[in-house]
């Protein structure tokens, strides 16, 4: 083992083990996407390869969750146990870029204050497939860095593992073709500059390891879906609308493309996608610069204003380095995906750009070299800077007992817990359809999601009807602010056609309903 993956190792191990102790003192219960990867995990685990595939949700995450689930009791425990994983060893291809660009002491001290972000920490400790993808973008993106930066027989090798990398990103998350892409241009031009047979064969190297990387996936939304497609939930996701709004074919679109248990293959949804988008591109262009400024804030949530000119002088000096076209890579990356995910995504949540956290910190570090004298000290001193960055703390290495309160006050939702047991228990139905929004209960109660329409009182009794629904879940916090079912939540409202059976307490309030008799 070489003296760079002992030191990253070693890291990896000085912030995996407090984390650790963070996940083990602290409850969760699944809740609406998370629930989705463990009902998929469970699927995994129980032979049901029928729900495996999902062209909504790919199946990297819940699968190597299945794996740990077998050896770590509980869906909660496995999945966070993933998220852990990968979440805290993204900084070993971290520490592998930083070692290639600056001295010992300032990769370590960055190391240290990647740790410190509360959004990288949140990832690492949810059950979700943001800390896989992230470990395995940055993996990539390091592997083409030091590839274009190698003369020497790795490159072929580092550049191989990129492509697979960005291969395993597309079977955690959709983003992964956007980097095989970009990076794909990038390559292209290194062609026209370098004007070599050789490199000419390691792009097409390049695009056949990715190809055989998501074959078996694409192979399974074209059997689902009928037509050969790279992002099925791209296209979906630019069709969303109202997720829970009545369409033209009495559902919605929530249960035609989120259901882990009942999609719509033949949904239009998972069609058209590019169609659709060419015909309101105007429309789409016009909401851009409204959702860049909602960016903007959640940037400067993050990081302080005055780190701007240091990252700049950082980019800057990439054209003096020996790391040239590596870092110029990693510019040409930001300035592309950056500007791509802001249009293509539905919200500015920080989850589909937290991959840049460690990036913008690495610009920030090489402005503070490029700005200040090297040594030991300017480490010290670009450390203690993050610690008063808006979205950093250093809470987060020392205060763990605080952090796992706060995370089980946030995170554990009981009463979800209680009332999918209720209803498992107290039903006849191996597979009981419950209206809900979310898919929490589901996970728990074992049954299959009818999403809840958003639709007067009378409409959702047919709905329910029509779907042979057998409970109706009004949880406040879908249904408070629904001028039409929030009735539902109780008081002396009567409830015409159903029958209340189960109610419960905790952050939030949940009352079950059956339709009557």
């Amino acid at each position: 083992m070489s003296k760079t993956l002992k030191t990253a190792v070693l890291i990896f191990l000085f912030l995996f083990i407090p984390r650790l102790w963070i996940l083990l003192n602290s409850s969760y219960t699944f809740y609406s996407d998370d629930a989705i990867y463990a009902i998929l995990a469970r699927s995994w685990t129980l032979g049901e390869w029928q729900y495996v595939f999902h062209p909504t949700w790919p199946p990297l995450y819940p699968g190597l969750s299945a794996i740990i689930a077998l050896v770590i009791p509980g869906f909660e425990n496995a999945l966070r146990f993933t998220s852990l994983i990968f979440g805290t060893a993204v900084v070993i291809p971290l520490y592998f870029l930083l070692r290639h660009t600056m001295p010992q002491f300032f990769a370590i001290s960055f190391s240290l204050a990647v740790a410190i972000f509360t959004p990288v920490l949140t990832m690492s400790l949810l059950p979700l497939s943001d800390s896989l993808a992230v470990f395995l973008i940055i993996s990539g993106l390091v592997s083409v860095f030091l590839g274009l930066n190698l003369n020497d027989g790795h490159r072929l090798k580092l550049l191989l593992l990129g492509s697979g990398c960005f291969g395993l990103v597309y079977l955690t998350r959709t983003e992964g073709t956007m980097f095989f892409f970009l990076t794909l241009i990038f390559l292209l031009s290194q062609i026209i500059r370098v004007r070599t047979k050789k490199y000419f064969l390691t792009v097409l190297l390049f695009i056949t390891v990715f190809v055989i990387t998501i074959s078996p996936y694409v192979i399974a939304s074209r059997v689902q879906i009928g037509e050969w497609s790279l992002s099925p939930k791209f296209s979906a996701q630019i069709q969303q609308g109202h997720a829970f709004a009545l369409n033209n074919r009495g559902t919605t679109w929530a249960q035609e493309v989120t259901s882990p248990k009942a999609p719509d293959f033949q949904s239009h949804y998972f069609r058209n996608g590019t169609g659709y988008l060419l015909d309101r591109l105007y429309y789409f262009m016009r909401l851009y610069p409204e959702k860049q400024l909602k960016w903007q804030a959640v940037f400067l949530s993050i990081f302080p204003v005055w780190i701007i000119p240091l990252i700049l002088v950082g980019v800057a000096s990439v054209l003096k380095g020996k790391s040239r076209w590596g870092e110029v890579y990693l510019i040409f990356i930001m300035a592309a995906a950056i500007p791509i995910t802001i249009f293509s995504t539905p919200v500015h949540d920080i989850r589909y750009l937290v991959w840049t956290i460690p990036l913008f910190l690495y610009f920030y570090y090489l402005g503070v070299l490029r700005v200040v004298k090297k040594g030991w000290a300017t480490a010290i001193l670009a450390l203690c800077a993050v610690f008063i960055f808006p979205g950093a703390t250093v809470d987060n290495l020392i205060n763990l007992r605080s952090l796992a309160g706060n995370f089980s006050r946030v995170y554990n939702r009981s009463e979800l817990r209680d009332a999918g047991l209720w209803i498992k228990n107290h039903t006849s139905s191996p597979i009981p359809k419950v209206m809900i929004r979310h898919e929490g209960v589901e996970f728990y109660s074992g049954g299959e999601t009818v999403y809840m329409p958003q639709v007067s009182y009378g409409d959702l009794l047919e709905y329910a009807k029509k779907n042979n629904v057998d409970f109706i879940v009004a949880w406040d916090e879908e249904l408070a602010g629904d001028k039409e079912l929030a009735t539902l939540l109780g008081g002396q409202a009567e409830h015409s056609g159903l029958q209340e059976v189960y109610s419960t307490k905790g952050l939030s309030s949940i009352i079950i309903y059956t339709l009557a008799k």
